[in-house]
């Protein structure tokens, strides 16, 4: 039987493991089913958190669509420990932020869509030989935005975002390498050409 510190630190190599992943970039393939092609920017994780008992890291995907919107996915895997983090609902929002050198600050709301919460297990090396089935679950959270708004999102000096989940709302900022890497996605996918 675990104590809550043999837990906490198979939690913490969970983490440092999970950090060993490949990096996602911009790709472009061809649906099959569609007939068409896809471009987006997969899979990016963009905030990584944990605490004494559980965990939880969010990627972000976008996809551009052929009615020429864009598609976000906020997908959030979390550990479940002795406590663990709310999933997105049906009636959550996404805000983001955006602050300028003058401080005069604009808010941009899209309210999400959710394509449900899946439960499952990860498995944790935890010495040669040894794996221990690591319960977790994965909530997302779908919006559409505008290839102009997601340019006056990386263009603002600072970008703020909150995503309602219960008690445990997801907040942070776009940091400057995820403006550059949604500046690579709007080159390559919408063919926008922007100063960095």
């Amino acid at each position: 039987m675990f104590n809550k510190f043999t837990h906490l630190g198979l939690m913490c190599l969970s983490l440092v493991l999970s950090g060993c992943k490949p990096t996602p970039w911009v790709i472009e393939e061809y649906d099959e089913l569609t007939k068409s092609k896809v471009c987006k920017l997969n899979n990016y994780l963009i905030r990584n958190e944990f605490g004494m008992t559980s965990s939880r890291q969010t990627h972000l995907t976008l996809e551009k669509r052929a009615d020429q919107k864009i598609k976000a996915i906020l997908t959030s895997g979390s550990n479940i420990g002795l406590t663990s983090y709310d999933s997105f609902s049906a009636n959550s929002k996404v805000r983001f932020k955006l602050s300028g050198p003058n401080q005069k600050s604009e808010e941009i709301v899209f309210q999400g869509e959710i394509p449900g919460t899946t439960y499952g297990t990860q498995p944790l090396y935890v010495a040669q030989g040894l794996i221990l089935p690591m319960p977790n679950k994965s909530s997302s959270i779908i919006f559409y935005l505008t290839k102009e708004q997601l340019i006056d999102i990386i263009n603002s000096p600072q970008v703020e975002y909150a995503v309602e989940a219960g008690e445990n709302p997801l907040t942070g900022k776009i940091s400057e390498p995820i403006k550059n890497l949604i500046r690579t996605f709007l080159e390559k996918c919408c063919q926008s050409t922007l100063a960095t």
